[in-house]
């Protein structure tokens, strides 16, 4: 027999009268050979096509290119604020973040760092530099965020003393959702 009249809808018609609808009259070798061909060649379509799938959402905040300093010793906001993402959905998150940083004083650190709600930057989440010379920083972190579908992430800066100062430029952030709750 042709491939062609086993998938047609004849065929199946045919098998259907022959079982009375009942699949589970096949013989079971034939029910163990379609679970492992399922799990070898799975469907080949995007998640993202599945209906009502919309775990894998990427949020990006704000990019901030210009550098802006500070001396504060706890978190705080530069001159410009961000990087933030705002009206953030309820779900489980991983947090990326960084920039290129710099230290007044070798020996002391610029530190960058997330708040997340009315919850405070700390050095939990920081990614932090000691060098005096211009580097690449960044941080990745998971948050399980719950706030009525509105929460707000916002990057703090510090620089560890008041007499040092901490440059931070080309700041980012991202937010992957990778799970509902």
């Amino acid at each position: 027999m042709s491939s062609a009249l086993y998938d047609s809808p004849e065929f199946a018609a045919a098998v259907r009268t022959v079982l009375g609808g009942d699949l589970m009259l096949l013989p079971e070798t034939f029910m163990d050979y379609t679970v492992q061909y399922a799990a070898m060649n799975p469907l080949s379509i995007p998640v993202s096509q599945l209906t009502g799938f919309s775990q894998f959402t990427v949020l990006v905040g704000n990019y901030v290119n210009n550098q802006e300093s500070t001396s504060s010793s706890t978190y705080t906001d530069l001159t410009t604020v961000g990087p933030t993402l705002s009206a953030v959905p309820d779900g489980h998150y991983i947090i990326a973040f960084g920039c290129e940083a710099f230290i007044s004083t070798a020996g002391y650190g610029a530190r960058m760092s997330i708040q997340v709600n009315s919850t405070a930057a700390g050095n939990a989440d920081e990614c932090v530099t000691a060098a005096t010379t211009l580097g690449s920083i960044m941080r990745i972190t998971t948050k399980t965020l719950q706030n009525s579908n509105n929460s707000t992430l916002t990057c703090k800066y510090l620089a560890d003393a008041t007499s040092h100062t901490g440059t931070f430029g080309k700041r980012w952030m991202i937010a992957l959702k990778y799970g509902n709750l």
